[in-house]
């Protein structure tokens, strides 16, 4: 039987939950979500603020956050949504860092700010200098793993493991049991060609010589099929035109692929940043049989059933622009 406990100003509740309950997590820089509604009766009173812990069926707790909103109707009935300690990344501040890695940032974050630090992977880069004013944490933490994704190439997911910040590879994330037609109930796979573009333009001001340059890279191939395409940016310097329009072109001329798949007999090991095997063949234009990135995750339990859906990609299966 899984449990929600709520403790709001040192008194603790157990309600009645009403049908079910999701928690939503994701890869992105955003706090998870658990959403579940219940049924006010006379003694439950708490507020904005509280904590709540969700416990599953062996008595593991699976997920514990702060009741962020409150809504009710003509029954009674109460519908919260709640996030986890991610969400006091949201607060901004004024900060600057020298010769920091990525992961050291999230630490010295956590220690001002009294969050409690898991396993946080050493991420290797040292981020030479930076100055961030009056920004969000989040922002300044994407900076930090922009430069440390384009520096070695490695992704890394930042989460909330039962209140301890957490950060770390896919591979340290990876689920044995594969993705299925026998445990998967629907897929949803959609390609699409609405952002995509054949031709990339470049324009440079040229200050000395006052005047404008262009460069132009396209694919002709595309262009004949789709019909002319263009993308339109600017470049800071005239000798990087031909490689950034050369990234241009390989990031967005091609069809966006996304793939969910639907109603999967539950995990609560997967989570955004998760690698698992998902082996369903041929499912259109392509064929799916390979490790793939949980971008992510919705877990719904509902009269104790355990399903989820899970948004994937690997390399031929992502957004336009990759990750």
């Amino acid at each position: 039987m899984y449990r929600i406990i709520i403790t709001s100003r040192g008194v603790t509740y157990e309600p009645i939950v009403k049908d079910s309950f999701t928690i939503k997590r994701s890869m992105g820089f955003e706090p998870s979500t658990l959403e579940f509604e219940l049924v006010k009766d006379e003694v439950i009173d708490y507020q904005e603020g509280g904590n709540v812990k969700v416990y599953n069926e062996d008595g593991k707790m699976i997920f514990t956050g702060y009741i962020v909103s409150k809504s009710r109707d003509k029954n009674q009935i109460i519908k919260n949504t709640c996030y986890d300690s991610m969400w006091y990344f949201k607060n901004k501040d004024t900060l600057k860092f020298e010769d920091m890695t990525y992961s050291d940032i999230i630490k010295e974050v956590c220690s001002r700010q009294g969050m409690i630090t898991g396993d946080i992977e050493d991420t290797g880069y040292k981020i030479k200098g930076a100055i961030h004013r009056n920004k969000e944490y989040f922002t300044i933490f994407k900076d930090a793993y922009d430069m440390t994704l384009a520096h070695n190439g490695v992704i890394f997911t930042l989460f909330d493991d039962n209140g301890k910040i957490c950060l770390k590879k896919p591979s340290s994330m990876m689920i044995e049991k594969a993705i299925t037609f026998d445990n998967a109930c629907n897929f949803s796979y959609k390609t699409s060609i609405e952002n995509s573009y054949n031709r990339i333009k470049l324009s440079h001001n040229d200050d000395e010589k006052k005047e404008m340059k262009y460069h132009i890279k396209e694919d002709m191939n595309h262009i004949k099929e789709w019909g002319l395409r263009q993308y339109m940016a600017e470049s800071s310097k005239s000798e990087d035109m031909d490689a950034k329009a050369s990234r241009l072109l390989e990031l967005l001329n091609r069809k966006e692929r996304t793939l969910e798949i639907k109603d999967i007999i539950g995990d609560w090991d997967v989570r955004g940043g998760s690698l698992v095997p998902v082996i369903l063949g041929a499912i259109g234009d392509i064929a799916v049989n390979s490790m793939m990135f949980v971008s992510s995750v919705t877990h719904k339990v509902k009269d104790g059933i355990h399903l989820m859906t899970v948004k994937v990609y690997n390399k031929d299966i992502m957004p336009l622009g990759g990750k």
